[in-house]
């Protein structure tokens, strides 16, 4: 018996979804994507991705109960979403693409999604709602928060903390037993050599703060 799902979002990174969902039907039938959500409604009674617009929050609450997959990308507008709608969904199912590489010792909160590539490590714990990129990596042991985002071609190595609400650009590395901080940024292709603080965006080699906390000393 097959899922009925719709995604809430219908922009590039819900298209990505609708993709990784097809790649887990071809394997085996799970889940049937019966349409779109979004908060534009203009663009309510359209396609996108060849599957049609819904509606948006209004739909869910003349249809309690339905199963959500989360198509944002972005931690807080996530997070944001999640909050306001979470009353009316019965379930906000996990997606792992077969061709990722899962220890059996990882564990898995509600709402997250594994894409292609993706390499999750022994006793990696994840938050709900947080989305592997393509060929993301997660080293042993890391601990990862809530409404985080790895992009693509990220690298967190072993024993890494990451906070709720992190956001880590493509080809970006945390290095061993690093913690980053609640809402941080990782900007694309930085490489985090000491712990970070929350609410602040680093970026380069090696990281740095790009607005710095200034000292009361």
């Amino acid at each position: 018996m097959t899922t009925k799902v719709v995604i809430y979002g219908a922009g590039g990174h819900a298209g990505e979804i609708l993709w990784l969902i097809s790649e887990i039907n071809r394997k085996s039938k799970k889940f049937d994507v019966v349409g779109l959500l979004s908060d534009d409604v203009t663009s309510h009674g359209k396609e996108a991705w060849g599957f049609p617009i819904l509606g948006g929050e209004d739909y869910l609450k003349m249809n309690p109960g339905t199963q959500v997959i989360v198509g944002i990308g972005n931690p807080a507008t996530r997070f944001t979403l999640v909050t306001r709608i979470r009353r009316w969904v019965s379930s906000f199912p996990t997606l792992i693409h077969p061709d990722a590489e899962v220890s059996d010792s990882a564990e898995f909160a509600e709402g997250c999604v594994i894409c292609s590539g993706t390499t999750v490590s022994v006793g990696v714990k994840v938050g709900a709602f947080t989305h592997f990129n393509i060929n993301s990596y997660a080293a042993h042991g890391t601990q990862i928060g809530e409404y985080v985002t790895l992009g693509p071609r990220s690298n967190i190595c072993g024993d890494v903390i990451l906070g709720d609400l992190v956001d880590v650009g493509c080809n970006a590395t945390v290095i061993q037993g690093i913690s980053v901080g609640n809402a941080g940024i990782i900007g694309a292709g930085a490489v985090v050599l000491a712990d970070t603080h929350p609410n602040q965006t680093y970026v380069g080699v090696p990281a740095r703060a790009l607005y710095p906390i200034k000292s009361t000393a």
